[in-house]
């Protein structure tokens, strides 16, 4: 490591944007993090004014006001005796510049904000799961050493200076001898309430400070909708710092407060979270210690109330970078021994403005509020004498409460796994109609008539995929996942008995468009297997999705087979008689099963704005737009040619909707089904392609593969279901493996690059076979999609997911959802497109080539092609002039044709996988992405639900039923 080299011991905000400062200025960065990632706990979420002029320096203003809720409003001093009351309003005045105002935005997302921008530097190396030990100075350089987690191995790093943000706890602090020195007040235990509560519609602006001797209190904004925080102080209050409280003598005092001080029926309060604070006026003596410096809580810990914790430890972080990069301080440091100019400057300032906003800002805000002095409650801000007070001042504070899922503890709860397995019955039931559909399509036509209509029973569910789930995955964050995962398998029950008492290809198709619309559910499933999970065990509930997925497919394949071994083409209907049982137990199992709790959107949104939130002119151009461009597919060559009108219509009219939808998207509806949050990473882009050829390959195999050795090879058709459901058990067998390789090495790269290699190799092998290729080769092909599958599948949703935000990711597994079905929707129309125009070529050349010469009658040889064509033994049987050496040929020469345009198709696939393996290649890794965070929890801890008892019994249940999940 270079010796011009600064190391940065800590990933939180405060570290990353110091390291951000000095890397866009030059200098190389590395940061040390205990963590296996950023963590994504919901603490300080307020930055003040002037911490928005140095994100504008740093050229990243724009990017963390989009992220974040801003507010000009100012606040109000209310009278606690009754708060009806206004005592003073602060209206912050105009200006000019549009930076100069609070914004709301988590820890976590602008910690996301700096890493990424750290990162596009080129400068700086981030180094997680590595614990910080100890640190030596020796005059000219720094070593300092850490312990990486992954096998206990202390390495050395050598730098020229260390920044210490390593928080309240900070061992690099400790290792250089610095206490926080300073008070901490006895008597008085700030208390910090979460709550969901409409105060906005009650006229509350989002800072609201209390005056009372006793009840005084600061109400303010957490964030965007509903969700509020409120902070009181009850100095009986026990437990730890930030730690969920205990003692059930405190929360009837919450409730009974919040009701005298608040307006409105308080009874409609959700109650999300709380915990205690000790109120503390602590500070460093020292900044710097030779070349080890401190920086935020590591440094100085302050009143959580006042937005003052996080803002001082990011001007920290903006004074340090001014420091370290100033071109004479390295000169000068190259020259001279400590103390440094600059760094003693800032060591200076640092402390002396914080002991004497701190004195003055804890002495107001306890003092004047509690009664011990007069007048009214002011908190003077931090750092006044950088910007004008009415730039600073904002008592939208947002005091760090401890997150019920902390990286160490997050924990998998048996409601969890009752939910998964409720999940993945949904999932493992569309996946046996799926292939059912296909495995079944030939069978049914010869039942009831139709035989060119079977391309349409696959994409009916292709085509209701691809339009159904995008916005029923943005219709899940307003009115939740459950009801949508209930009732839409109720319409697979309903589905799948019309196709079961079928007597017509119409009616056929009807079944299948309602069953249909039951995968129109299928990225919801897909989402919550990942949400309910911790983030590096995401790989793992993808993983177990891939099995689901196996298990379906395999009792398709041999319920299939079985039914229809002995030739009774009317046997399917019983297969759709156990998937109508499957789906109905699908939708009482997750009745019974998923019981999540609701979504702050689900709870926070009247039915109005919800309503109002959703892409209606979205659907209105993406829904026909598809189904049009799936119908023209759907059509070409069977029975239409592409010059014809049939074709070209609806397929010119879906491109361009399609071309209206892209640029309605991107112009004038940015938070729409195409979000552009979904876009910030390059990795949900290539996952997106991947997923589709994906789709492309998995469908010709699932419609053409069984049909290919059943009909070339004389399989019967339960040992060709068999051979098809080898892929399937290879699939369930290398599912696990994968999901641990990539949830224990943090990797996705390296088994998506062999899983591509492997559905290539499957195809290349295919199109390579000859009619004399020896039958048990076909019992081996079939594992290596069995290894490509469940590397592919979960694996590109895993990085899809990874690349976005977690309140993106029913959205994201909507749009992977619906690519890989288009993909399988063009898939399908290609290959049938290939087959038919081979078919056309050679089924009659090969068939005319083998029987003529041994003495067909001419006339007799169109009634023969079309006997083979459709397969009609009696048909065949009945040509006059035909005998068995004559009939041998031509099944014969029937077999060549269809080897030829099973070939082509295979061919195309295999074109299509080539692209797929390329795309592999550029995933980009994303280990940091592998933490313990739980996005969406099923179950809070039972430790942080003390919060019940505030409420009486007869309506703890109703509360409890109505809690949102952890934000």
């Amino acid at each position: 490591m270079p010796n011009q080299t600064v190391i940065v011991v800590g990933a939180g905000p405060v570290g990353l944007f110091t390291a951000l400062l000095l890397a866009q200025n030059g200098i190389k960065v590395t940061v040390i993090e205990a963590d296996e990632g950023i963590s994504r706990s919901p603490r300080a979420a307020v930055q003040l004014p002037c911490v928005n002029l140095e994100f504008a320096k740093a050229g990243i203003i724009d990017e963390v006001i989009e992220s974040s809720y801003k507010s000009n409003d100012g606040y109000y001093w209310r009278d606690g005796y009754d708060t009806t009351k206004i005592l003073a309003d602060f209206t912050p005045p105009p200006s000019d510049n549009p930076n100069l105002c609070a914004v709301f935005i988590g820890q976590d997302v602008l910690a996301q904000i700096f890493l990424k921008h750290l990162i596009n530097t080129g400068n700086a190396e981030i180094i997680f799961n590595h614990a910080f030990t100890r640190v030596e100075d020796h005059g000219d350089s720094v070593t300092v050493h850490a312990r990486r987690k992954l096998d206990d191995q202390e390495l050395s790093f050598n730098c020229r200076y260390v920044v210490g943000a390593d928080g309240g706890k900070s061992s690099v602090r400790k290792c250089i001898g610095q206490s926080l020195e300073g008070y901490t007040w006895p008597d008085i235990r700030l208390i910090a309430v979460n709550i969901l509560y409409d105060l906005e519609k009650l006229g509350w602006k989002p800072g609201n400070f209390i005056v009372h001797p006793e009840d005084w209190a600061i109400v303010v904004r957490r964030g965007p909708k509903n969700l509020w925080r409120v902070a009181t102080s009850i100095p009986f209050a026990q437990g730890a710092d930030g730690e969920p409280i205990t003692d059930k003598t405190v929360f009837p005092v919450i409730k009974d407060r919040l009701a005298r001080i608040l307006p409105g029926n308080t009874d409609e309060i959700v109650y999300l979270q709380t915990a205690p604070y000790t109120i503390h006026q602590r500070c460093v003596s020292k900044y710097r210690v030779g070349k080890i410096m401190l920086a935020g809580d590591a440094a100085h810990l302050n009143n959580p109330v006042g937005g003052l914790g996080l803002t001082t430890g990011l001007l920290d972080a903006a004074h340090l970078g001014k420091a370290l990069t100033q071109p004479y301080a390295w000169a000068y440091a190259l020259l001279t021994r400590p103390p440094f100019r600059l760094l003693d400057i800032h060591n200076a300032f640092a402390i002396l403005t914080l002991v004497a906003d701190f004195k003055e800002a804890n002495a107001l805000l306890l003092g004047l509020t509690t009664g011990r002095s007069h007048g009214v409650l002011l908190l003077v801000p931090l750092f006044s004498s950088i910007q004008p007070l009415s730039c600073i001042v904002n008592m939208a504070s947002q005091p760090s409460i401890s997150a019920p899922f902390e990286q160490d503890a997050a924990r998998i709860h048996s409601k969890t796994l009752i939910c998964l397995f409720a999940v993945n019955m949904i999932y493992l039931t569309q996946i046996l109609s799926l292939v059912g559909t296909g495995l079944l399509a030939n069978t049914m036509a010869a039942a009831v008539g139709g035989s060119s209509q079977t391309v349409w029973f696959s994409s009916c569910i292709t085509i209701l995929t691809v339009v159904l789930n995008p916005p029923i995955g943005q219709i899940a964050d307003y009115w939740g996942r459950k009801t949508i995962l209930v009732v839409m398998p109720l319409a697979g029950v309903a589905g799948s008995l019309i196709v079961s008492r079928a007597q017509s290809s119409g009616t056929l198709i009807a079944g299948f468009a309602i069953l249909g619309s039951t995968f129109g559910s299928q990225s919801l499933t897909v989402a919550v297997m990942s949400e309910i999970l911790p983030r590096h065990y995401r790989p793992i509930g993808q993983a177990v999705g891939s099995v689901s997925i196996a298990l379906g497919a395999i009792i398709a394949l041999l319920m299939g087979g079985g039914l229809l071994r002995h030739g009774d083409n009317s046997n399917y209907r019983i297969f759709w008689y156990v998937t109508a049982g499957c789906y109905a137990l699908a939708s009482l199992g997750c009745l019974i099963g998923y019981n999540p709790p609701p979504r702050d959107l689900q709870i926070s949104l009247n039915v109005s704005q919800k309503i109002k939130s959703l892409d209606w002119v979205g659907y209105t151009l993406f829904a026909p737009a598809l189904v049009l461009f799936c119908i023209a597919l759907s059509w070409s060559q069977n029975p239409y040619s592409w010059d014809s009108v049939n074709i070209l219509a609806p397929f010119v009219i879906s491109i361009v909707v399609l071309i209206v939808f892209i640029v309605y998207e991107w112009r004038f509806k940015k938070d729409g089904m195409l979000h552009q949050e979904l876009w910030r990473h390059r990795n949900f882009a290539i996952s997106l392609f991947v997923i589709f050829i994906e789709g492309i390959a998995f469908f010709a195999a699932n419609s053409y593969f069984v049909f290919e050795i059943s009909l070339v090879y004389d399989a019967s058709f339960l040992s060709g279901s068999v051979n098809f459901a080898i892929m399937f058990i290879a699939a369930a067998a290398f599912s696990p493996v994968f999901g641990l390789w990539s949830s224990k090495y943090k990797t996705l790269r390296p088994p998506l690059v062999l899983g591509a290699v492997c559905l290539l190799a499957f195809f290349i092998l295919l199109a390579t076979s000859k009619i004399d290729t020896p039958r048990y080769a076909f019992w081996i092909y079939p594992l290596l999609p069995g290894i490509a599958l469940p590397s592919i599948v979960p694996l590109t949703m895993v990085s899809a997911q990874f690349a976005t935000t977690p309140e993106l990711i029913a959205l994201t597994s909507a749009l992977m959802t619906s690519i890989r079905s288009l993909g399988g929707s063009i898939g399908l129309a290609i290959n049938n497109a290939v087959l038919h125009n081979a078919l056309d070529k050679e089924l009659a050349k090969k068939i005319a080539e083998a029987a003529l010469p041994l003495g067909l009658p001419t006339s007799s040889l169109p009634a023969l092609i079309q006997g083979l064509a459709s397969q009609n033994k009696q048909a065949v049987a009945a040509v006059p002039g035909l005998t068995p050496e004559i009939a041998n040929a031509a099944v014969l020469g029937m077999k060549k044709a269809y080897l030829i345009a099973f070939r082509n198709a295979w061919i195309v696939s295999a074109a299509f996988c080539s692209l797929m393996l390329i795309a592999c290649f550029f995933i980009k890794e994303q280990a940091s992405e592998f933490d313990a965070t739980i996005d969406a929890p099923v179950e809070i801890d039972a430790k942080t639900m003390e919060v019940d008892e505030i409420m009486p019994p007869e309506t703890q249940e109703k509360q409890l039923e109505s809690r949102a999940e952890n934000l």
